[in-house]
């Protein structure tokens, strides 16, 4: 993992938070809606 992402367990404890407060599912809904008008 790069130095500018912190280390594995600071980026797992934000991937967890963000899939608590449902931000993970909104930003794989911008980015599909993305892909699809390409």
């Amino acid at each position: 993992m790069p130095k500018e992402f912190g280390s594995g367990v600071t980026a797992w404890r934000r991937l967890r938070r963000w899939q608590e407060e449902g931000r993970r599912e909104r930003i794989e809904g911008v980015l599909r809606n993305e892909a699809y008008r390409r």
